[in-house]
């Protein structure tokens, strides 16, 4: 196999583990903060690329007020979401972990179903952010959005390492994490924060959409399949650690693409879950829990 191809396979497994690893990051901050698997986090994913083809492509609206509106769409249902549902399931007494599990299943199922009656069951798709002439790296190809797609990573890394080293919310949020009734008895407001991670799991859902709709088609029966490749993702990184779950997602990404190398280009899907089933059955900590600091 010639270089360029081999550099060309890497580079779409890395663009497609970026976008694996945004939709991981807002697993596991949810996970953390509330130890909630919140599994209707794919339908945050393609509602937010969704409300953008309404924003962008129906109204016309310029790209960057469509793109925030989009989020800001997707985070007040994050919300409405939480306030809602999750948190009374949260303070029912004896309500367990598995129950709450279920639910998030079933508001998956309901926000797929409001999807297909406001958005009808068609696939759509949204232009490029910057146009879709390829970039040539060494023989290999990019398109423009990738590039936004990787900028867009990496910041949101950056901004999620300032917001929990830098800020009283990040540190409130690493408290709530450690031990919500240590937590709640110097002072922070648990259910707040816990509202604020629904709202940043949603907000980076909703982004990942965003990104990933101008180089593929969106729907409302989407979200599924790429909520659990997210899940996959966080699961690589042991649903603890969001630099364990970037790179989580990037070797998914890769190994998604690499598996068109040894013949399984049509089973790639598939992957993913021959990847999941063999954490759960062989490393429930995760893949990478033991290099976790």
């Amino acid at each position: 196999m010639s270089p360029d191809i081999l550099l060309q396979i890497t580079l779409s497994g890395i663009t497609t583990g970026a976008i694996y690893a945004i939709i991981a990051l807002g697993f596991i901050i949810i996970f953390k903060v509330s130890g909630v698997i919140n599994l209707a986090q794919g339908e945050f994913v393609i509602l937010g690329g969704l409300a953008m083809v309404t924003f962008q492509a129906s109204l016309k609206w310029p790209l960057p007020v469509a793109f925030l509106s989009s989020v800001v769409v997707v985070v007040a249902l994050g919300i409405l979401i939480e306030r809602l549902a999750i948190t009374p399931a949260r303070r029912a007494r004896g309500a367990p972990l598995a129950r709450i599990l279920i639910m998030t299943i079933g508001l998956s199922t309901f926000i797929k179903g409001g999807a297909s009656i406001i958005w009808g069951k068609d696939q759509y798709y949204l232009p490029h952010f910057t146009g879709d002439k390829p970039i040539f790296i060494f023989g290999a190809t990019m398109l423009p959005q990738h590039i936004w797609i990787l900028g867009f990573t990496v910041l949101i890394a950056l901004a999620l390492a300032l917001l929990f080293s830098r800020t009283s919310l990040g540190k409130a949020m690493l408290a709530t994490a450690e031990n919500p009734d240590a937590a709640a008895l110097m002072g922070i407001n648990v259910n707040l924060i816990v509202l604020v991670s629904f709202a940043l799991g949603a907000g980076l859902g909703a982004i990942a959409g965003l990104l990933v709709t101008p180089i593929t088609f969106t729907g409302y029966d989407r979200g599924t399949m790429i909520g659990l490749k997210g899940f996959v993702a966080a699961s690589m990184g042991g649903m603890g650690s969001t630099t364990w779950a970037i790179l989580g997602g990037l070797a998914l990404g890769l190994a998604e693409a690499f598996s068109t190398l040894v013949g399984f280009g049509e089973l790639k899907d598939a992957t993913s879950f021959m990847i999941l089933m063999v954490i759960l059955f062989f490393m429930s900590r995760g893949v990478f829990a033991r290099a976790r600091t």
